[in-house]
């Protein structure tokens, strides 16, 4: 639960808290006694749904603890351990950066669940482009249906592509008479005019300190009333894209 000299990363050294040090002095609780709390709340919670089981007796972590399956389908009497997922199985991979830069601690609930979204658009119907310079990239889109059909997701959660794409965790690529403000050039009714977005993810992005990346874009966003990376950022690998038709 806390680190060591061995194990620099634990439960307690990536919790955030709200607590600050006061000086010397009288304090009625530490930074650490604060999340020593909240760890032990997190796991009774997560106790109540049958995610994790005390050992040896519930509701005491003292000891140790055991994993259970994701589904929650466990009982006090017939436990049914976690287990990783293989290569036959559908799951979504998560950057471990996003937890160890503190990605988890500053996004919003929508911004996460778009980019879980993303993560499963982009493994399981992603399509490899070439790039002028560099690597290939794997891109995707998603179509309204399918947000909300199968990921459950409304248009907030998809808006959220402007900030994700600011803080540089995502590389959104817009169709080429396609404005910032999301108006059309030369706008018909023909549907095919209605190109979706792509997607990529932006290279190194989780790698970044979560904290400093997002206070400066909110603040810009306070400033200047729209979503827009820092100066100097890495510039994306794709910016527009426009369909062609087998003739062109």
């Amino acid at each position: 639960m806390q680190s060591t000299a061995k194990q620099p990363l634990s439960w307690m050294s990536l919790l955030a808290s709200i607590s600050q040090y006061a000086g010397p002095g009288i304090q009625l609780a530490s930074q650490d006694v604060h999340r020593r709390r909240q760890i032990m709340a997190a796991l009774k919670t997560l106790e109540g749904m049958a995610l994790v089981r005390a050992d040896p007796k519930p509701g005491r972590f003292t000891a140790g603890l055991q994993l259970l399956c994701e589904n929650g389908t466990s009982t006090i009497s017939s436990a049914i351990s976690y287990t990783m997922s293989d290569d036959t199985e559908m799951y979504v991979e998560t950057p471990v950066e996003f937890f160890t830069r503190g990605w988890v601690h500053v996004l919003t609930n929508s911004e996460i669940a778009a980019l879980l979204m993303w993560f499963d658009r982009l493994k399981y119907n992603g399509v490899v482009v070439g790039a002028e310079e560099g690597d290939p990239v794997t891109v995707t889109y998603v179509t309204g249906d399918v947000r909300q059909g199968l990921y459950g997701l409304g248009r907030e959660a998809y808006e959220t592509h402007q900030a994700l794409d600011a803080y540089q965790l995502l590389d959104v690529i817009r169709p080429e008479k396609r404005y910032d403000s999301g108006k059309w050039e030369g706008y018909s009714k023909d549907d095919s005019d209605l190109l979706c977005h792509r997607v990529s993810l932006a290279p190194a992005g989780f790698d970044r300190d979560a904290g400093a990346i997002v206070e400066d874009v909110l603040k810009r966003r306070d400033t200047g009333g729209f979503w827009r990376r820092p100066m100097f950022s890495t510039p994306k690998r794709f910016d527009r894209f426009r369909m062609v038709s087998g003739d062109d």
